[in-house]
């Protein structure tokens, strides 16, 4: 609560309030005379004017967990505390000798932990841990040996004066201090050097073109070396684009491990740019060397204690069982087809480039293209469909659709029916038919023509037979005079 304290004080004036607490002005503040035992002064800041303040009792606020010991920007320089128990949050932090006693140590987050954990036998791991194994046996102790005698002392020798201190070096500028770390849970089968790699991270961080990134699929301080090639992904690159707003990055791939294996979940972060070195600051001077002491004598060695029995292995705990797969929902009915519509009107013809003719690029005609004089063809592919089984008596070939067709099997001998081919005089169509022979083969016995039979000449005089678990290959060529088909050729050849 608040006190009336007294205006304009003089230096050495004294004051007890309404708690019984007597207080002394010192020209900047008030400061207490007998107990240390602050409420509230004026307002909830106040100010101790001394070099020193020392404290005959305990410490305390007026309510829990309502008051700060220093801020962000008005911090205490160093905390000394004896090997007591420190009680933060409820956890307590102490010491056993030389080292710090911590009951469990989170590294990570509260949605990807990595906790070490005194008191069991399993480490936990992005929140999942194996079962505990059964702790085994204690050994028996070894009995101590006795301790040998002490040796006496030798005297000190006198020590050498001090040097004089060097001047300090410049500090070297910090590498890149803004926010790069990042994960990424894009699956990505890891690529070749020079790829350029795609996927998904966080908003907002600081990536800019031509930064170099390094990607892992575990953490770094997680690899071991006899391993690391086999188990893990490993990708460093130049940024190429990073968009802040929708977390989408784009990296050209100069070093990569692992290549074609796949992982779904990656951490990002900058390789790193090293600081500048700072200059060496200028040696001090040695001191003269002290003059050494004479060695004290050696105690006798004590006698070995005997070793104890080692403990028996704990044994492994179980595996958890798989969750069962969910069941597939039904498709739903196709909608109806809507209705065409009306065609627009033909365009005026264009009018035929003349001379040299160069396109760079696709190439897409529909319908009949005719060329005259010398073609030249690089690259050239053909379509092959593939169509059925030949398992029924008459398979239909539709010219329009290619003029290759393959049958992956054959169940019976058919009539090929060949349909809209080219009517043009003076013609000649070239067709394939590629059959995958099972144990007893089969092959077309009847060709016809828009459901017209056709004489055949087939190559060698002899009408085609195929070959058993062998691939024939049966071509027909078409010639077109007079009106009509004048010959069909065909010929048949096995590849086994």
């Amino acid at each position: 609560m608040n006190t009336n304290w007294p205006n304009n004080p003089s230096i050495g004036e004294e004051y007890t309030n309404a708690q019984g607490i007597k207080w002394k002005w010192n020209g900047k503040g008030w400061v207490t005379v007998n107990a240390f035992e602050i409420s509230e002064i004026n307002s909830p800041t106040f100010s101790i004017f001394s070099d020193t303040t020392i404290v005959s009792g305990h410490l305390l606020p007026g309510d829990d967990a309502q008051y700060d010991l220093g801020t962000s920007s008005l911090q205490w320089r160093s905390l000394h505390v004896s090997s007591n128990t420190i009680y933060i949050g409820g956890v307590t932090i102490s010491t056993d000798g030389d080292s710090l006693v911590v009951n469990s140590i989170n590294l990570g987050t509260a949605e990807e932990p990595f906790i070490l954990s005194s008191g069991t036998s399993s480490l936990l791991v992005n929140g999942t841990s194996s079962a505990s194994g059964t702790s085994g046996t204690d050994g028996t102790s070894g009995t101590d040996g006795t301790s040998g005698s002490s040796g006496t002392s030798g005297t000190d020798g006198t020590s050498g004066s001090s040097g004089t201190s060097g001047s300090s070096g410049t500090s070297g500028s910090s590498g890149f201090s803004t926010v790069y770390s990042a994960t990424s849970s894009t699956t990505i089968v890891v690529p070749t050097v020079d790829y350029v790699l795609t996927f998904n991270t966080q908003t907002n961080l600081s990536y800019t073109s031509g930064q170099q990134v390094l990607m892992y699929s575990e953490l770094p301080n997680l690899y071991f070396d006899e391993d690391y090639i086999e188990s893990y992904g490993h990708i460093i690159g130049d940024v190429d684009s990073y968009n802040p707003i929708t977390g989408s990055m784009s990296i050209v791939v100069n070093y990569s491990e692992s290549v074609g294996s796949t992982f779904s979940f990656w951490y990002i972060n900058l390789t790193g740019e090293s600081g500048l070195t700072g200059t060496n600051g200028s040696s001090g001077t040695s001191g003269s060397s002290g003059t050494s002491g004479s060695s004290g004598t050696s105690g006798t060695s004590g006698s070995s204690g005997t070793s104890g029995t080692s403990g028996s292995s704990g044994t492994s705990g179980t595996e958890g069982s798989s969750g069962t797969s969910g069941t597939s929902g039904s498709s739903g009915t196709s909608g109806t087809e809507g209705s065409s519509g009306t065609s627009g009107t033909s365009g005026s013809s264009g009018t035929s480039p003349t001379g040299d003719w160069s396109l760079s690029g696709e190439l897409t005609v529909s319908g009949t293209s005719s060329l005259n004089g010398l073609t030249v063809l690089q690259e050239v592919t053909e379509v092959i469909n593939t169509t059925p089984g030949a398992t029924s008596s008459t398979v239909v070939y539709d010219f329009s659709t290619g003029s290759i067709w393959y049958h992956g099997t054959a169940s019976n001998d058919f009539t090929a029916n060949f349909i809209n081919l080219s009517t043009e005089n003076l013609r000649v169509i070239n067709t394939t038919i590629i059959l995958s022979q099972g144990p007893t083969a089969y092959v077309p016995t009847i060709v016809q023509i828009d459901g017209v039979t056709q004489s055949v000449k087939w190559s060698g005089g002899a009408s085609a037979s195929g070959s058993p678990d062998n691939v024939d290959i049966i071509g027909f060529t078409f010639i077109r005079t007079e009106s009509s088909w004048s010959q069909v050729l065909g010929n048949i050849n096995t590849f086994s």
